[in-house]
């Protein structure tokens, strides 16, 4: 089952992913910017691990590469769609709905100012090129 969704905060996302999993589908694919997700139907609703969020972007494939193999060390998955500029998507082996993807606060805000830092950035492109296309349009 393909799905289509934009959303505006993680949390919000996580919640959507899994509730639908709570519906019997596990999440196996995803599309960050174009906001698809593949779902599978699953034969025992005990076999879909929670889903978990991150938002990074990586220097080099092997900072990326040593990211992911710490997250394997503590029972993560990456979900397939997911690279080493955005959001990284990723089931936990256990599935306790309680699993949390941060160890402390302090590594939660770090998530939330990383996602502030890029929605401000895309904004700020966004208000370039509409001014820039208001002032040129204006003149003819």
């Amino acid at each position: 089952m393909k799905k289509h969704k934009l959303f505006v905060t993680i949390s919000a996302e996580e919640q959507w992913i899994n509730q639908i999993q709570a519906q019997g589908y596990r999440l196996i694919k995803v599309s960050p910017y174009t906001g698809g997700y593949t779902f599978e139907k699953v034969e025992q609703e005990t076999d879909i691990p929670v889903v978990r969020l991150d938002y990074r972007q990586f220097a080099s494939k092997q900072d990326y590469f040593e990211y992911l193999s710490l997250f394997a060390e503590c029972g993560w998955t990456l979900i397939p769609g997911s690279n080493r500029e955005s959001y990284q998507y990723f089931t936990h082996t256990s599935n306790d709905g309680d699993t949390d993807i941060f160890s402390d606060d302090e590594s939660r805000q770090a998530l939330y100012q990383r996602v502030r830092k890029q929605a401000l950035i895309l904004f700020s492109i966004f208000m370039t090129n509409f001014y820039l296309f208001f002032q040129l349009n204006s003149h003819h």
